[in-house]
């Protein structure tokens, strides 16, 4: 994802942001494709225009954090009951006004994604190397 943003210029944003959407759900919430139809396009719609108001205010930079957004915005769901696309907007909203909150995560995210591309398989019979840190590694040794 963060090699499409970088090639993105501002006038790309408004076509590219339903395929940013779907990569930033499916990153951030794998458990969304069990939800209902109606449910997972009122989720991509919620997203779209996240990252939309995001880009548009803050720049394509800024975009790399959408998926922690979600991820954010789903906390607070599960805390209040509310709704996860009202949750979504309301989060990309507050992180608009926050323009140095919002690099700090889009910075992270981005450090933890280099890092986990340079620790793919490797020779040695790692899954992952040792070195690596991110969430989605499991390091385990194969058989």
């Amino acid at each position: 994802m963060d090699e499409m943003i970088d090639l993105l210029d501002y006038d790309d944003l408004d076509m590219a942001s339903p395929m940013i959407a779907g990569l930033t759900i499916r990153s951030a919430m794998p458990e969304a494709s069990s939800l209902p139809r109606s449910q997972r396009v009122q989720l991509v719609k919620s997203v779209r225009k996240s990252t939309q108001m995001l880009g548009k205010s803050q720049g394509k930079q800024a975009i790399k954090a959408m998926p922690k957004i979600v991820k954010m915005a789903q906390n607070k769901t599960r805390r209040t009951g509310q709704s996860l696309p009202k949750n979504i907007l309301r989060t990309t909203v507050k992180a608009v006004k926050k323009p140095s909150a919002t690099r700090r995560i889009a910075k992270s995210v981005s450090t933890v994604a280099k890092q986990h591309k340079r620790n793919r398989l490797t020779d040695a019979g790692w899954l992952h190397s040792p070195t690596c840190c991110c969430a989605q590694c499991t390091y385990s040794r194969l058989a």
